[in-house]
C-alpha cells in the first residue's frame, strides 16, 4: 500500500485523477491536491475505488475529545494497511478519525471481504477508559468510477456514500457502482 507523505514527491504522466485536468477549485486544498499528484497508479486502469472510512470510539465524539482519538490513529492505520494492502492503493488522512482510499481494478467482493474483516478485528476490540465501556465503530463509504473523474468529485461521491450509510445503526458498509461506459 502507498501511504501519502507531504515531503515525498512522485511525478506521474498519466492523467487519471489529475487535479490539473479540471477548472474546480471548490474542494481544492492543497493537501488533496499534492495526495492526487502523487498517487500511484498500475499501467492499465479500467476502473478505481474511493473508500472513505471513519471510526467512532463510543461514547467519545471526535470534536470533544480529538486527543484521545490521536492515541488510535496509527494503530488503526496499520490495520487499514494489513486489510487493504492492494496493489496500488493509496491512503490519505487528513484527520485522525478518517482515512480515504484509492484503489484500481479491485473487485466489489475484495473491497467487501476487506471492510468486512477491518470491521470484525476492530468490532472485537473493546476497552475502558475512564469508567466507561468503550468500542471502536466503523463506518465506510465506497465509490467506484470510471478513469475520468474529476478527482475532487471523487472525493466528495466517496464521501457521500458514507454520509448515506452514518445515519444507519445497523449498517456499516455503503457502496454506489457508477455504471461504466464500455
Amino acid at each position: 500500500m502507498y501511504i501519502y507523505n507531504l515531503n515525498k514527491t512522485n511525478n506521474s504522466s498519466l492523467p487519471i485523477l489529475d487535479p490539473d485536468y479540471n477548472y474546480d477549485t471548490l474542494y481544492s486544498k492543497e493537501n488533496m491536491r499534492d495526495f492526487f499528484k502523487s498517487i500511484q497508479k498500475p499501467e492499465q486502469t479500467t476502473f478505481i475505488t474511493g473508500i472513505y472510512i471513519q471510526y467512532h470510539i463510543t461514547p467519545y465524539l471526535y470534536e470533544k475529545f480529538p486527543d484521545f482519538y490521536y492515541h488510535f490513529y496509527q494503530p488503526i492505520e496499520d490495520s487499514i494497511q494489513e486489510h487493504f494492502n492492494f496493489d496500488y492503493a493509496n491512503l490519505y488522512s487528513e484527520r485522525s478519525d478518517s482515512y480515504f482510499i484509492v484503489t484500481f481494478n479491485i473487485t466489489e467482493q475484495e473491497i467487501s471481504n476487506a471492510i468486512d474483516n477491518l470491521y470484525q478485528k476492530l468490532a472485537h476490540q473493546t476497552f475502558t477508559y475512564h469508567q466507561n465501556e468503550c468500542e471502536i465503530q466503523l463506518k465506510c463509504g465506497v465509490y467506484f468510477s470510471h478513469v475520468r473523474i474529476n478527482p475532487f468529485d471523487f472525493y466528495q461521491a466517496s464521501k457521500k456514500q458514507f454520509d448515506e450509510i452514518l445515519c444507519k445503526e445497523q449498517s456499516f458498509l455503503s457502496l454506489q457502482n457508477l455504471l461504466m461506459v464500455r
